[in-house]
């Protein structure tokens, strides 16, 4: 079934049963599908949007015998589904929406069944993904603009993810990455000013079951495991390359493999909290060399795979607490004033290095 309009009116089909595959195919017009009431279909569930304008499927939710696919080169808001009402997919998911002008994109309560699809999303306004259940090879929401929130909340997906928003993203709105099961590889990108808080929130912690990636390459901070425990199975890996604050494990973390973290630009930087054990079942590899001074801690992290080390140069003073570190060499050179240097209560296996910078001094 395929029906299309050319003229600026509202389509809106409720409460339909297609025994077969259906096409709706968007031009001028703005789509309802599913709007009022569910829709079923025994097959496959085709959208195709050619030109701008408002799509918004299953917000009475859905059930989808074969696969379903979005194709949006233009623009327009998108929305795919309720947080009330389930839309289940027995097939793929494929979504494409490549935005020539920034749009809403929002996808809730989804639930698929077979795995091979993808869901790439380009140059939207903000993102909401929300209590969907996918079977994926990659998710891919990229380049996302300001003026919206970006929402990870409450998702279980297998397939790869990648999470990356513009240069441009500013206005006080932040990313936010809340209770979910990722089954795959994670990447997750900052380039704006807004903050980037993963688990900002009591039960909001997150888990990873493979190989988990923060490239902080602009100037928001970063907050990693903030409010509630990381677990990440694989590899862990914070890479800073503009400067800004770098906050991770406040609430403690499992990692199962290795943790890096690099940094030869600025920013203050903590790993850890007092209260909340980080256990890394690989090594740590720490190289933050900073531009300008900032403060650097390391408290209650146990590793236990040797091999790693960490280098510390031109920090603002140093807080090394409590932890179990497995490591070649522990290297903190060239700390300045306006903090302590702290070296209290240590497991260290590793060559131990401290040497202050000539400029570090206390008048009375």
């Amino acid at each position: 079934m395929a029906v299309t309009h050319l003229q600026k009116l509202m389509l809106a089909v409720r409460g339909n049963i297609y025994n077969g595959n259906v096409i709706f195919n968007g031009e001028p017009a703005n789509l309802l599908i599913g709007y009022g009431a569910p829709l079923q279909c025994t097959g496959d569930l085709t959208i195709n949007r050619t030109a701008a304008g408002l799509t918004s499927a299953f917000n009475s939710g859905a059930v989808i015998g074969g696969n379903f696919t979005y194709t949006n080169n233009t623009a327009g808001e998108t929305g795919f589904g309720n947080l009330l009402y389930k839309t289940s997919i027995g097939g793929t998911i494929n979504i494409t929406a490549n935005f020539t002008t920034p749009n809403n994109f929002g996808m809730h309560r989804l639930v698929n069944q077979t795995n091979g699809g993808s869901i790439t999303v380009t140059n939207s306004l903000g993102f909401y993904v929300q209590n969907n259940i996918l079977l994926l090879t990659a998710m891919n929401i990229t380049g996302y603009k300001g003026g919206q929130y970006g929402y990870l909340f409450n998702n279980a997906i297998t397939g790869n993810v990648t999470i990356a928003d513009d240069i441009s993203f500013g206005e006080g709105f932040s990313t936010n990455i809340r209770n979910n099961i990722i089954t795959g590889n994670s990447n997750f990108t900052i380039t704006g000013i807004n903050t980037f808080a993963e688990a900002d929130g009591a039960g909001y912690g997150n888990h990873y079951i493979g190989n988990l990636t923060f490239n902080c390459a602009g100037n928001g901070n970063v907050y990693v495991s903030y409010l509630d425990t990381l677990e990440c199975t694989g590899d862990l890996t914070i890479n800073r390359t503009a400067a800004g604050l770098t906050l991770a494990f406040n609430s403690g973390a499992v990692i199962g493999g290795n943790f890096t973290y690099t940094n030869n630009t600025a920013g203050e930087t903590g790993f850890g909290n007092l209260l909340y054990k980080t256990s890394i079942g690989g090594t740590i590899n720490i190289n933050a060399n900073f531009t300008t001074p900032n403060n650097f801690g390391l408290h209650r992290l146990v590793n236990q795979t040797n091999g790693g080390s960490i280098t510390v140069t031109n920090s603002r003073g140093f807080s090394v607490q409590n932890d179990t570190l497995l490591l070649t060499v522990m290297s903190i050179t060239g700390y300045k004033g306006g903090q302590y240097g702290y070296l209290f209560n240590n497991a260290i296996t590793g060559n131990v290095t401290i040497a202050d910078d000539i400029s570090f001094w206390w008048r009375l």
